[in-house]
């Protein structure tokens, strides 16, 4: 005798030999208590005790019982009903409570006739049951079985359902993937299993699958019922958010209609089972069963078995209430072989508040405590409360879990489109990793992992990465983090205009490529009004301290509000802090030796370049060519040197500098997949280091020359630039340089200074990056700066300077990465020479400081302006200051 699938629990202890009345009472009694619950249910609700017999008498006929009076441990057949309600007017979470019918005596049973060809032989009865109204549903029934003897034979269920009492086509295997890249469900059949589709309606013109159907007679008693048509209304309306063309998530996806409940949304499980199968046998990536109901089966259970690695099975919570776990099958999600493939679906309101009706994962886990699997990991919410959608003839809104869970079904469709070489489980994956947190932060027991986000599981999850190397999307070698990447340097403008950089793919951790512009996130460096904030912007206390041969000096700085005003970053600031502390000590009348922290080095190894008159440098915004261009590389580091005094005019500096510079690049936004520079920035070392050695000549009183030659290593980038992401390229660099520095004192308080610097560099390619090999790169900085004192004062400085930074006068870069994955999944390479040799940009400085009120306020402005700013041709960038300070 099999389990009848009453609305609420019964007595587990009730004896299996009871009589037939005995066991129709506590059934009727049953229905009673069901439609007085004020939520919202699974199932029509029967409005007086006439219609509770009436229902009774139908349902009881339906089920099916075992002739020789057992009870297996799971029922083979049963009875199931859609999930979700038909407000009226408008649907609301809560209906009117029915009042409590009395039990009434059930009619005895009609013979039953002998049984039509299904796939699991169910006999029909014949009854003239007075038909069932389909108002407001009554609350969703509790999977316990309740034993009731039945006089009927039951023929043992086929583990495998036969196909259709129909002809059936032969099944067909799933459609050829389609190119990547749709994200409207082209190519992906979703299969509905409810009370079928209204294949008339506008919604789903062209895409109705001929292969729809129904498995049994009476659920089905008209030709159009059995090609799958709807006369209820439920199916109509999930198809449509699902998939329908105007209001549908997937409106480029296939419908597969399997009609499995009746004209009153009741149905068998032997049917939901054979309807499982069907859908996966021709070619169904998508389940939908916004419906629910009975108990576990065996059925049902080896179905969802079979279609879990084909297809991903969305499945409907319940309409019970907020403490009630998800009912049969959504229950199932917690079973072996199906745990990954099935998602359940719970109904939030327009709000994103969990819908008074909808079932939740209720703390609901099954398994030991060192490996327990909880319903809340495998559940989602969705919008299910006042849906308009399709319904045969036109539209209308409906309430439910039934409405949330063909939202998740479309979705799923979308992702399965865009990526149709997905497992089941990755797609359904990919569906609770992206969905927006709700309620308690985390995966929790009410919104389970949230709200699905149809965006964010369209666009790349977890560790994403662009192909250098491999085969296949399964098979390959790729880069860092690429939604990391950034790069900036002499090496930006090039890499902006890269063409190959911009068909660049990358893949997430599933595998799914996406078109990515690498080369927006390289950018040289130019002139910006942020960049003329620099520490000489800042309040500046000096200090200094000298005894007995030795000296500590340095720079107190205090930040200035001025830079707050321009835009300057919170992270990029300290409000205090020390720059410049230096350590000297007289060895003898011909050596000396200091070390510096924090440090700026121009100065310190050329006595003759723009840097050793800390006064002249504050004037410009970039002056670094005439201000030991490569020696400046280091600049923020610590300083260790020796000065050799070989004769009265000549000198002789060695020094060592060290810098592990941390800096912030822009990263892309994952949500829009587009360069954000003031978004997801991310911090990245570039550890220099400096060895020079330098002979300072003071030739004549007026004029002094400076030769220098210095050794540069760099990691994360070459000659200041930093690297990220997909865009580090640069395991290691080593730079030679020689520089001729020369300072001529004019008279009148004009002073000349003037700088010439070349360089070569050899990089080491990080291994499993885009670049393939780097030739040797050629670099020059030069230029010169003229200043004048008392101009229009004491103590008053004017400079003008015209300097071309650190440029590639020669080099190139081999790249190579993957710009497509063809429809095998094979991976397509591109490949470029890229000539590092870009436009140098050139720099128009003038700059103006005085002191006024006998230094208690000062004045200072400077301008600049720069050609073919960071390396790109035709680009031009202007900046400009004015700051007044007033001491009190």
């Amino acid at each position: 005798m099999s389990a009848f699938h009453s609305l609420r629990r019964s007595a587990s202890s009730l004896v299996l030999g009871l009589a037939l009345g005995v066991a129709s009472a506590q059934t009727a009694a049953a229905l009673s208590d069901a439609s007085r619950s004020d939520v919202p249910a699974l199932r029509g609700r029967a409005d007086d005790a006439e219609d509770v017999r009436d229902a009774l008498d139908r349902f009881s006929m339906r089920d099916i019982g075992a002739q020789d009076g057992t009870v297996p441990a799971a029922s083979e057949s049963g009875l199931l009903h859609k999930s979700g309600f038909i407000p009226r007017p408008k649907p609301t979470p809560v209906p009117t409570p029915v009042p409590t019918p009395v039990p009434t005596p059930v009619p005895t049973p009609v013979p039953t006739p002998a049984p039509t060809p299904v796939p699991t032989p169910v006999p029909t009865p014949v009854p003239t049951p007075v038909p069932t109204p389909v108002p407001t549903p009554v609350p969703t029934p509790v999977p316990t079985p309740v034993p009731t003897p039945i006089p009927t034979p039951v023929p043992t269920p086929v583990p495998t359902p036969v196909p259709t009492p129909v002809p059936t086509p032969v099944p067909t295997p799933g459609p050829t993937p389609p190119v990547t890249g749709g994200t409207l469900g082209a190519g992906i059949t979703i299969a509905i299993l409810d009370t079928g589709v209204d294949y008339n309606h506008r919604e789903f013109t062209g895409r109705y699958s001929p292969l729809s159907t129904c498995f049994s007679g009476d659920t089905c008693p008209t030709a159009a019922t059995r090609a799958g048509f709807d006369d209820e209304g439920h199916g109509t309306h999930v198809a449509g958010i699902a998939a329908g063309a105007t209001r549908g998530r997937a409106r480029e996806a296939t419908i597969l209609s399997i009609k499995v409940l009746d004209s009153d949304g009741s149905g068998y499980t032997s049917d939901i089972a054979t309807g499982i199968r069907y859908a996966v046998n021709n070619g169904a990536r998508v389940i939908n069963m916004s419906l629910g109901g009975g108990g576990p089966t065996s059925s049902t259970l080896s179905a969802l078995t079979y279609a879990a690695p084909r297809a991903v099975i969305v499945s409907a919570a319940g309409n019970t209430n907020n403490y009630t776990s998800p009912e049969y099958p959504a229950a199932y999600a917690l079973t072996a072989g199906i745990r990954g493939s099935l998602i359940v679906v719970g109904a939030v309101d327009s709000n994103n508040r969990i819908a008074s009706f909808s079932n939740t994962p209720a703390g609901k886990c099954s398994g030991l405590y060192y490996s327990q699997y909880c319903m809340r990991d495998y559940f989602v919410v969705a919008p299910g409360v006042g849906i308009y959608s399709s319904v045969p003839g036109g539209y209308a809104y409906y309430s439910g879990t039934s409405m949330a869970t063909p939202y998740v079904a479309g979705v799923v469709a979308q992702v399965l489109s865009q990526s149709p070489y997905l497992t089941s489980q990755q797609a359904a994956d990919i569906i609770f990793r992206t969905a927006t947190d709700l309620g308690v932060y985390g995966t929790d027991d009410v919104y389970g992992r949230g709200l699905v986000n149809p965006s964010r599981a369209l666009a790349p999850v977890g560790f994403t990465s662009v192909v250098v190397a491999g085969d296949t999307t399964s098979d390959y070698v790729g880069t860092s983090e690429a939604l990391t990447s950034g790069l900036t340097g002499l090496a930006g403008g090039p890499l902006h205009a890269s063409r190959l950089l911009k068909s660049a793919i990358l893949l997430d951790e599933y595998g799914r490529d996406y078109a990515v512009d690498l080369s927006a996130s390289a950018r040289g460096s130019s002139l910006t009004v942020s960049g003329l904030i620099a520490d000489h912007y800042a309040t500046i206390h000096p200090f200094a301290i000298a005894r007995g041969g030795f000296s500590l000096s340095g720079f107190a700085v205090a930040a200035d509000p001025v830079a707050w005003g321009l835009g300057r970053r919170e992270e990029d600031m300290d409000l205090t802090r020390v720059q410049d502390v230096t350590l000297a000590m007289q060895l003898s009348e011909t050596l000396e030796a200091a070390a510096a922290f924090n440090a700026d080095m121009g100065g310190r190894v050329s006595a003759f370049d723009l840097g050793s008159d800390a006064q002249s440098r504050a004037l410009f915004v970039d002056a670094s060519a005439v201000d030991g261009p490569y020696m400046s590389l280091a600049d923020g580091g610590d300083f260790a040197g020796l000065s050799y005094k070989a004769f009265d005019d000549l000198t002789v500096r060695l020094a060592y500098m060290s810098a592990d510079r941390e800096d912030r690049l822009p990263g892309i936004d994952s949500e829009m997949f587009t360069i954000a520079p003031s978004r997801n920035l991310r911090a990245v070392d570039h550890p220099t280091s400096v060895v020079a050695l330098a002979l300072n000549w003071a030739v004549e009183p007026w004029m002094g020359l400076s030769l220098n030659v210095a050794r540069i290593g760099e990691g994360n980038g070459f000659l200041g630039g930093m690297e990220s992401g997909a865009l580090a390229m640069t395991d290691a660099a080593e730079t030679f340089s020689a520089g001729l520095s020369a300072r001529v004192e004019l008279g009148g308080g004009y002073r000349l200074t003037g700088s010439y610097s070349m360089g070569t560099t050899s990089i080491a390619p990080r291994a499993g990056s885009i670049a393939t090999g780097f030739s040797d790169l050629t670099t020059a900085a030069y230029g010169v700066a003229l200043t004048r004192d008392g101009v229009f004062m004491n103590g008053d400085l004017l400079g003008i300077a015209i300097t071309r930074p650190i440029h590639i006068l020669e080099g190139s870069a081999a790249l190579t990465l993957a710009t497509g994955v063809d429809a095998d999944r094979r991976l397509i390479y591109g490949h470029e020479v890229l000539d590092l040799a870009g436009p140098a940009p050139t720099n128009f400085e003038m700059g103006y400081t005085a002191r006024l009120l006998d230094g208690a306020a000062s004045f200072s402005l400077s301008a600049a302006y720069q050609t073919d700013a960071g390396g790109v041709a035709g680009a031009d960038a202007v900046a400009g200051a004015l700051r007044f300070s007033l001491k009190f």
